[in-house]
């Protein structure tokens, strides 16, 4: 009598029709999703560099303040050089050259070259 029971019990199963919905809803949420992440990532990335282009014009202040500045500083995982040379065709211009490079893979991210009149308070390439 008991399999009776069990067999006269209808089973109540999804259409297709009731899948295919939960899939669009399920990869809608995933969509939107993966457009916030990719949003968050991209503004991080834009941060990060304004603040090197911000630090690597502080250093181009400081120079040309006549600050006594080491070529090579190390800010937040990030390595910035700092290089003078003169102009060959020019003597009284310098090209001073600011560039970032991240410390874990050695990868030059930003770089700004800048030339200058060559004043006498200024250092040049052979006194640092």
């Amino acid at each position: 009598m008991k399999t009776m029971k069990i067999t006269r019990r209808r089973l109540k199963a999804s259409t297709l029709v009731e899948v295919l919905i939960a899939m669009v809803i399920l990869l809608s949420v995933f969509a939107v999703g993966m457009m916030i992440f990719a949003n968050l990532t991209s503004s991080s990335r834009s941060r990060e560099s304004k603040t090197i282009q911000a630090q690597m014009q502080d250093i181009l202040f400081q120079y040309r303040q006549d600050e006594d500045i080491p070529p090579t500083q190390t800010i937040d995982s990030v390595v910035y050089y700092l290089e003078e040379e003169p102009l060959t065709a020019y003597p009284d211009l310098t090209k001073v050259t600011v560039y970032a490079e991240r410390l874990a893979d050695h990868a030059v991210i930003d770089s700004v070259i800048e030339i200058q009149l060559r004043l006498p308070h200024l250092r040049t390439s052979g006194s640092q």
